[in-house]
């Protein structure tokens, strides 16, 4: 009897009920947020979640590896899957590219780069993480030469809307007074598979300044002239050939997005005036025809016009009837704080800083027309500056947000986008666990945050004094 009665106890202290919320936790473990990145849930199901990070840290506590973490139905860490980046010899240096799930929910598909002065060259590895096994399959995608370290090409990932293509671009070393041959690597996401490889030559007077990829598997090169001029172009690379596309309008672009009508691609994004006085960078947002070459509209908007030094980067892009629903977040300046000039030093300098937010929603119909704009409920909290400030699901045309905060909140187009009440979930970090004497408050990670269908509960991630942990919320 004694035994029951204990065993109740821990149960009932190990789901919390807040009125209508229902929270099961997962116990806490070792997490450092300044060491791990880019955590993000991948090739979740109803029995088990999968959390993605990986460390690429230099120096005496040198580690460069992918880290996969599996969680059972109660939210407990069951296994740990663990991957070093590949190594060219004593001096290799890594990047982390990019990743996403081939179709079928069992495979990741993950891109790093290891490259070295002494080998002379830069190589773009593919990793797949097979679920079912718990094992990596490595394999070298391509090679590039490589003159020094500091003369080394930049890789760039981007993925289609559709989650059909990948495409990663090298952006070669541009310091001399000739034309560089920047490569574009297209890869099928349904098979791995390089499609195909495309040089695309840039004169001396342009940089590269962003690109993306369509759903037909095009890559979008933005383009910039060096120097005062604030002067863009497009260059439309495919497996034959390479179109240059005049914006038509003197504006400076910031990182747009491909989207698609039926079998027509376009381009959205924020942008500004080449000329002029200017409200902000961000005070314009555009329809660009990529088929036919010209800009559909460019509308004024005023929803970033706060963030004054910063940059925006559109996050997911959804269709929905006759409109595309957008969601931008900014990375803007949050102030100065003292730097040292090196560990052993006492002088300091004043270092600006940046943090993720604030976060809106774009409203434009097939023809160009800003139907409105929303801002984000987010909150800028202290994990602000290393992850997302919102996390964004798509729940079968409607989309619930997780903002800084403890809250879920939905937003149904039906309804105009108007927050339902009885759709919010608000919780208090600090109660949210009979840990939290132990490990202090919690806080959402809104980059964490995923949906399993079946059972109806949100995942979400919460981090606390090098401390992460797994909860699930039953949605209402």
């Amino acid at each position: 009897m004694k035994y029951l009665l204990l065993l109740s106890i821990a149960v009932l202290l190990h789901t919390i009920s807040f009125g209508q919320v229902q929270v099961d936790y997962g116990d806490a473990f070792d997490f450092k947020t300044t060491v791990e990145k880019d955590p993000k849930f991948i090739l979740t199901d109803s029995y088990n979640a999968y959390l993605f990070s990986y460390i690429n840290i230099d120096g005496i506590q040198s580690n460069h590896e992918m880290i996969v973490r599996k969680f059972d139905q109660k939210n407990q860490l069951v296994d740990t899957y663990k991957q070093p980046f590949p190594k060219l010899d004593a001096g290799t240096l890594y990047n982390f590219v990019g990743t996403t799930a081939m179709p079928g929910n069992s495979k990741q598909l993950i891109y790093t780069e290891s490259y070295s002065g002494k080998s002379g060259k830069q190589d773009i590895y593919q990793h797949i993480f097979d679920k079912s096994t718990g094992a990596f399959t490595t394999t070298l995608v391509k090679s590039f030469p490589m003159e020094s370290v500091n003369k080394k090409g930049v890789f760039q990932f981007s993925l289609s809307e559709n989650n059909r293509f990948i495409s990663i671009l090298n952006s070669k070393n541009s310091t001399r007074k000739e034309a560089v041959q920047n490569t574009v690597l297209m890869i099928d996401v349904a098979t791995g598979a390089l499609s195909w490889t495309k040089d695309a030559e840039l004169d001396a007077t342009n940089y590269e300044r962003s690109f993306t990829v369509t759903n037909s598997g095009k890559a979008v090169l933005v383009r910039g002239a060096k120097g005062m001029k604030l002067y863009n172009f497009l260059t439309v690379v495919s497996a034959d050939k390479v179109d240059k596309r005049e914006l038509g309008e003197e504006v400076q672009l910031q990182n747009p997005k491909t989207v698609s009508v039926a079998e027509k691609d376009y381009l959205v994004g924020f942008n500004h005036n080449a000329k002029g006085i200017r409200t902000s960078d961000f005070e314009k947002f555009m329809l660009y025809d990529l088929d036919e070459g010209k800009m559909v509209s460019n509308n004024k908007i005023n929803s970033l016009n706060s963030v004054k030094d910063g940059s925006v980067e559109i996050r997911n892009v959804f269709s929905q009837g006759n409109e595309f629903h957008i969601f931008a977040e900014a990375r803007a300046r949050a102030g100065t704080r003292p730097m040292k000039t090196n560990q052993f030093s006492s002088v300091t300098f004043d270092e600006p800083y940046y943090r993720n937010g604030p976060g809106v929603l774009v409203v434009m119909d097939f023809e160009g027309n800003i139907k409105n704009s929303f801002p984000l409920n987010t909150t800028t909290n202290n994990l602000a500056e290393l992850y997302s400030s919102f996390g964004i699901i798509n729940l079968k045309g409607d989309y619930a947000v997780l903002g800084g905060g403890a809250q879920i909140y939905k937003w149904s187009p039906d309804k105009n986008f108007s927050i339902d009440s009885k759709s919010i979930l608000s919780f208090r970090s600090e109660d949210m666990s009979p840990e939290s004497t132990t490990h202090g408050s919690w806080e959402m990670i809104p980059q964490i945050f995923g949906y399993l269908s079946d059972s109806k509960k949100f995942i979400i991630g919460r981090y606390s004094n090098d401390k992460l942990s797994i909860i699930t919320v039953a949605a209402p």
